[in-house]
């Protein structure tokens, strides 16, 4: 018999209120979701049937293991993200339909307002004398020399030489300009005498609205502006990148030296920022150029090279950041943003590859949001599955040498380092005084303090070992534990 609603709600209520009232998070979370599952199935027997639903159901208990096994922070939220899943399989057996409806929200509401007001604007424009013909001639060369100025600001961000060069050789085109300031507000003016011009237009009578066509289609002359604009687009960014992956690779890869005054920090995290924007500018122009709608633009095998090469070109970005923050963990150790980073590339590599896919195979977008999706999907399954805390430190304990730890940093990872942290605290910490009490022996306190307040619901294997190993160490150092702990407020 199904359960009706009002009986799901109160015995989802009930199961919660007995599993986790003063409760850790444990097996407990675990129970919690097989509850669910069993109660979605009484309610919903078909919903398995998918093969959405399955693989959700599959993507949770994977989850849950690794929650019970690792424990940590990464997992928990690996288990939430899987009962998502298994929440929109039931409601969608067959189609994340919610998911979607979010997506075109956004895009209709968000990311397409500036592209319907320039589409919008030839309208406008058109009926000014020669007003669609100046458009399209700003159109063809305004695009390819924004993405590529942009391209180029990114690139000297993320290359301190790269950027010199291009600085030194932006200060002599800008020392023949007469007057710089003058042209700014000359430029001004004019764009917002057009945008007025086109406003008023915009204001007139509406023209009768055109029949319904049976099937989409993009006019020629849309077409063979598309195709120009794009040309023009990839020449222009494949050129700028091969020069500065030349140059990247004989620096960063080949001969690297860190130029004076500039840290290796700086380096690493404001280029690795720098190159993953470019990353993410490629892909999304490309997206934009091989729209379903300019299917029928010739000339495609010219398009197609320029775009695989400029993934390509992309693919050694990535590799780039790969080294740098290779070189970066090798002089500083291991952390969490080191490690996300990685991550990042691996789906970014991942998107790459499918748009390359995408362009040569035409096939859909759908396509790329389910290979994707799929791809980030098993990364954070996989990296749930890792204890990064304990990778961390132990790492960072045989490459670092006294001195160069940040104690704050590794004192802050999760309880079950402890063990770990005071066999190694003098090491991390010189200036800890090994026969008194420190902040990491308060944190022993109170986490022995927590395990014994509750019950079995609250157990893990993990939680378990550590709770025994740090009343080993208690027991057998009782001078470092003769004063109380400070009393917590939480």
């Amino acid at each position: 018999m199904k359960p009706k609603p009002i009986d799901a709600a109160f015995l989802g209520g009930l199961a919660f209120y007995l599993l986790f009232l003063r409760e850790d998070p444990g097996i407990n979370v675990t129970l919690w979701f097989l509850f669910l599952l069993g109660l979605t199935h009484l309610a919903q027997p078909g919903w398995l049937l998918a093969s959405r639903g399955r693989w959700a159901a599959l993507a949770l208990l994977v989850a849950l293991l690794e929650f019970l096994l690792v424990d940590s922070r990464l997992a928990f939220t690996a288990v939430l993200a899987g009962g998502a899943l298994v929440v929109g399989s039931v409601a969608h057996p067959h189609d994340f339909s919610p998911v979607r409806w979010a997506l075109a929200a956004l895009r209709r509401q968000v990311l397409t307002a500036p592209v319907w007001f320039f589409r919008a604007l030839p309208e406008a424009l058109a009926q000014l004398p020669g007003g669609r013909t100046v458009f399209r001639v700003a159109v063809l060369f305004v695009v390819p020399l924004a993405v590529t100025g942009l391209l180029l600001l990114l690139l000297s961000g993320a290359n301190p030489l790269f950027g010199d060069q291009v600085g030194a050789i932006a200060e002599r085109l800008l020392g023949w300009l007469p007057d710089f300031e003058g042209l700014i507000i000359f430029g001004i003016m004019v764009g917002f005498g057009t945008a007025v011009t086109a406003a008023w237009v915009a204001t007139e009578p509406a023209r009768p609205p055109r029949p319904a066509l049976a099937a989409p289609c993009t006019p020629e002359h849309e077409l063979t502006q598309v195709h120009r604009m794009g040309l023009i687009t990839l020449a222009l960014v494949n050129a700028l990148l091969l020069l500065y992956n030349i140059g990247d690779i004989h620096w960063i890869w080949l001969n690297f030296y860190l130029p004076k005054g500039m840290p290796l920090s700086q380096l690493v995290h404001e280029g690795t920022y720098f190159l993953i924007a470019s990353i993410l500018l490629a892909i999304g122009c490309l997206f934009t150029l091989f729209q379903p709608r300019y299917a029928a633009l010739k000339g495609q095998r010219w398009l197609v090279a320029g775009a695989l090469l400029w993934l390509v070109q992309n693919g050694v970005l990535v590799a780039s950041v790969v080294v740098r923050n290779a070189r970066y963990i090798s002089e500083h150790g291991l952390a969490y943003k080191r490690i996300g980073v990685l991550f990042f590339l691996a789906l970014a590599l991942s998107g790459l590859l499918t748009l390359a896919y995408f362009i040569h195979r035409r096939q859909t977008v759908g396509y790329l949001l389910r290979v994707n999706g799929i791809v980030a999907t098993l990364l954070w399954l996989g990296a749930a599955a890792v204890d990064w805390d304990g990778l961390i430190l132990r790492h960072n304990l045989g490459k670092l040498q006294p001195g160069h730890f940040d104690s704050g940093f590794h004192f802050a990872l999760s309880d079950h380092q402890m063990p770990l942290l005071l066999e190694h605290e003098s090491r991390i910490e010189p200036s800890t005084d090994l026969k008194a009490a420190s902040p990491l022996t308060h944190r022993v306190d109170y986490f022995i303090q927590d395990y014994e307040k509750v019950t079995w619901l609250s157990w893990s294997p993990r939680r378990t070992a550590t709770y025994r190993a740090l009343r080993a160490y208690r027991a057998a150092y009782p001078e470092r534990f003769a004063e109380p702990s400070p009393q917590r407020y939480d």
